[in-house]
């Protein structure tokens, strides 16, 4: 998936929090993602800031940790074995299954 962390629906990846993670890391988490804002400098003006509603900060080291709570739930099948690190995943179709 291209720009994966670009993608990550906070209220879904919220409701994956409330699910596996006890209640000190889930408000940690909510508080890490919860009101940030951007804005974009050209030359020497800015814009209006924006609100963030998805995806995860890049370059963080808790990103790729919060992606993969996002997709902790996807279907694997039982004839394949899927591996996953951040937004990168590989499957094996193998025969000795």
């Amino acid at each position: 998936m291209a720009q994966a962390f670009d993608k990550v629906w906070h209220e879904r990846l919220f409701h994956k929090i409330e699910q596996l993670l006890p209640a000190e890391y889930r408000q940690l988490l909510k508080s890490y993602l919860s009101d940030r804002y951007f804005r974009v400098k050209q030359e020497d003006e800015y814009s209006e800031l924006k609100k963030i509603k998805d995806g995860v900060p890049q370059g963080s080291i808790l990103s790729p940790v919060l992606y993969l709570l996002n997709t902790s739930d996807l279907p694997q099948p039982e004839e394949a074995t899927v591996a996953n690190f951040a937004d990168d995943t590989a499957t094996c179709w193998c025969s000795d299954h």
